[in-house]
């Protein structure tokens, strides 16, 4: 009896061709084998999370964040482009509008490539985001005040947010 116990326990643990259900994961107390019930990996599994929810894996997360920084930053790239063609009312509003598609497209790339300066640069990206806003409301009396620190306060903190995630994955490879 122990020889075929032995005998399940290692062709069950030998290969991924046998289902979940017939893997075995060791041995009980009482001598009987223990399944291997637990779910493949993949990108969106079912109780990975510690709530029990599901769960993203880190590449894909990664991978979206550099796909809307780089949307972000070409659209206001094309945003300081068609300023300069008609003239732009102010040369500050206009460099501000350029370096936040540089350090967008910047730190798309960063997120892209998993580089340690990305979070930094995401922080970079996240102030002047909120300097533009304000320069907008208070200098230049475009936008609502309300409206403008509203934006400041939300770039700074989903700036941070974002640069934390980024660093940490950059930290494990």
């Amino acid at each position: 009896m122990l020889v075929i116990e032995r005998a399940i326990v290692s062709l069950g643990s030998s290969g991924p061709s046998r289902p979940a259900a017939h893997r075995v994961a060791g041995r009980s107390r009482f001598g009987g084998v223990i399944p291997d019930c637990r779910e493949p990996k993949g990108i969106l599994t079912h109780g990975d999370g510690e709530n029990g929810g599901p769960t993203v894996e880190r590449s894909t997360a990664l991978l979206l964040i550099a796909v809307a920084l780089g949307g972000y930053g070409l659209y206001h790239a094309f945003y300081a482009i068609t300023m300069l063609l008609a003239r732009p009312a102010s040369l500050l509003l206009l460099l501000a509008f350029a370096l936040q598609a540089v350090l967008a497209i910047l730190a798309a790339v960063g997120v892209w490539r998993r580089q340690r300066w990305a979070g930094s640069t995401l922080l970079l990206l996240g102030a002047t985001i909120a300097a533009t806003a304000l320069i907008e409301a208070f200098v230049l009396g475009i936008i609502a005040w309300l409206h403008a620190l509203l934006i400041a306060v939300a770039a700074i903190l989903i700036a941070l947010l974002l640069a934390v995630y980024v660093s940490q994955r950059a930290s494990f490879e």
